[in-house]
């Protein structure tokens, strides 16, 4: 028995595909950011942002190199201060301020 698709039938097969391609690159992107945002306890001679005084600095081997005064973490939501509470872990102070420059907008 062979099936005929009709119009109505096309667009709900493409908008399942559309749904299944957009799940995937969601979770690809969760797990790619899990990856990417690791544990900074596992990550030695590393910057680092985390929570300092209230604000955002950036640290190497626990010693401050830049403090980020205009961000006020208790104006951000909870996950994003957990985020930083916890620690970011980045390759370059480049990097910092490209993080900066998302939350401060």
């Amino acid at each position: 028995m062979s099936r005929i698709l009709t119009g109505d039938t096309m667009i709900f097969s493409y908008k399942k595909t559309a749904a299944v391609v957009i799940a995937f690159t969601l979770t690809l992107t969760i797990i790619l950011i899990l990856i990417y945002y690791r544990n900074p306890r596992e990550v030695e001679n590393k910057y680092i942002l985390k929570e300092y005084n209230g604000t955002v600095a950036l640290f190497k081997n626990d010693e401050v190199i830049s403090v980020y005064d205009e961000i006020v973490l208790s104006a951000f939501p909870s996950a994003d201060r957990q985020r930083f509470a916890e620690g970011i872990a980045i390759n370059s102070p480049e990097e910092a301020e490209y993080i900066i420059e998302d939350f401060d907008g």
